[in-house]
């Protein structure tokens, strides 16, 4: 059921009036002829709510129109989300184009940029003001996987140090451990585990490096991921398209 303003109800009752009058031909025109007014007049139908309202939003990516009022709710609800998409369909929402949608609601865009993401899950949380915290810290538990870490800086916790002196031991440790060992088979000094990011020394034994931390499995020599898929082999099988 549609519902509609008291003016888009009388356009509409008038528009099917000269309708009976019409030949098929002619309704056709006064159909495109009308409709043409009201997108020059800028009402649009909402998708959500199905009124016919002046302030309403075209969404490029699906060429539909919500209005503000279905388009409010929508992202008061999904705001904690990790992902924004579109009302009506699979596009990831960036965050100039949420900007743009909220330009007339002022709280929630304040709700949108106290947002923070985690580095590591990638997951939101809401930022604490300054006026409910008894000092200000950096200092950031993620509520989803439980890393610590700088929201100043987005690396991981360092306690007692600034954000410039941990990622000048950061670039040091990176730089170290790009170099090779010619002592130990001309081998990387360390790799990072490809799945969360901390540095390992092989010292001896096999290729094979599993992740004390986040127990990865990873191939030292090429620094990737050890998989294993029947029929398929795993990646120390030549012979294997995993290898």
């Amino acid at each position: 059921i549609l519902s509609m303003s008291k003016s888009t109800k009388k356009r509409k009752q008038s528009r099917i009036r000269q309708l009976k009058k019409k030949s098929p031909s002619s309704k056709s025109e006064l159909i495109n002829e009308t409709d043409e007014k009201d997108n020059n007049n800028g009402v649009q139908q909402c998708l959500v709510c199905y009124e016919y309202k002046n302030s309403i939003h075209h969404l490029p990516c699906c060429n539909n129109y919500v209005c503000d009022l279905c388009l409010f709710s929508y992202f008061k609800i999904n705001m904690d989300n990790e992902k924004l998409f579109c009302i009506s369909c699979d596009h990831i929402l960036s965050k100039k184009e949420i900007i743009i949608y909220l330009k007339n609601n002022l709280d929630l865009i304040k709700k949108y940029k106290q947002r923070i993401g985690c580095p590591k899950c990638y997951s939101w949380q809401i930022k604490l003001e300054k006026k409910y915290l008894f000092f200000e810290s950096n200092h950031s538990i993620c509520q989803s996987c439980s890393y610590e870490w700088c929201k100043q800086c987005r690396s991981a916790w360092h306690q007692n140090m600034s954000c410039y002196e941990y990622q000048q031991g950061d670039i040091l440790i990176k730089n170290w451990a790009k170099q090779k060992d010619k002592h130990n088979g001309n081998q990387y000094n360390a790799h990072p585990c490809p799945k969360c990011g901390i540095y390992i020394q092989r010292t001896s034994g096999c290729q094979h490096i599993q992740c004390s931390q986040c127990r990865c499995s990873f191939c030292y020599n090429c620094g990737k991921r050890r998989r294993t898929i029947i029929f398929l082999g795993n990646h120390d099988n030549t012979l294997s398209p995993l290898g």
